[in-house]
């Protein structure tokens, strides 16, 4: 007879342990944020600064802007006013030589608006003006006298003669009587800060006494 049967030993295989895995810590996570933080609001800062700069440029450019048309605009409206207050001396000359019944004199030395009209003792000079010695004005249109601003005027009898542009000299016994066509030149000139506004205009007056 057989014996028993012999017990198997079962080896019984056990894993073999793992080491253990270190853990890993990142200590410098919180570093790194920081810094990307940093970095953003560095980015956040420049962008600032360049869009007040850009905003400031534009600031001052309106500035100027605005200064420039300030200029314009005063400097149109003191042309203006020059203008007309030379114009108001033209036409008071004007108007004096039109209610004239006869032509007029020679003005005297010391002339004043109630000798006008006459005729002031100058030669005509081609396109020049001559105010050395013309008669100021106050009158209408003027500007107050507390600005600095000077109006005055003068009238001349006209060029005559044969040479071209110049008027036509009435007949030698008509003048004598005062009748015929007289031409006269009115000058006036309004200045005020190195600016003036000077006039003229060439009126004929018809004289029949």
């Amino acid at each position: 007879m057989e014996g028993p049967l012999p017990r198997l030993r079962h080896r019984h295989r056990q894993r073999a342990a793992l080491p253990d895995c270190p853990r890993l810590d990142h200590p410098q996570e919180p570093h790194a944020m920081n810094a990307s933080r940093q970095s953003q609001q560095g980015a956040i800062l420049f962008v600032s600064l360049i869009i007040l700069l850009v905003i400031s440029v534009l600031a001052i450019s309106s500035v100027r802007q605005s200064a420039l048309e300030a200029r314009i605009t005063g400097s149109v409206a003191e042309e203006k006013r020059l203008f007309n207050s030379s114009e108001s001396a033209l036409r008071n000359t004007e108007e004096s030589l039109s209610e004239s019944l006869l032509p007029p004199d020679r003005c005297p030395a010391d002339t004043t608006a109630d000798d006008l009209p006459c005729i002031w003792n100058k030669t005509p000079n081609d396109y020049s003006q001559d105010f050395s010695d013309a008669l100021g004005y106050t009158g209408n249109g003027v500007t107050p006298s507390t600005q600095t601003t000077s109006v005055s005027r003068y009238m001349i009898a006209a060029p005559s003669g044969n040479v071209g542009g110049q008027s036509i000299n009435p007949e030698y016994g008509s003048m004598m009587l005062g009748n015929g066509t007289f031409f006269y030149e009115v000058n006036s000139r309004a200045a005020s800060n190195n600016r003036e506004a000077p006039l003229r205009s060439v009126v004929a007056r018809v004289y029949n006494n």
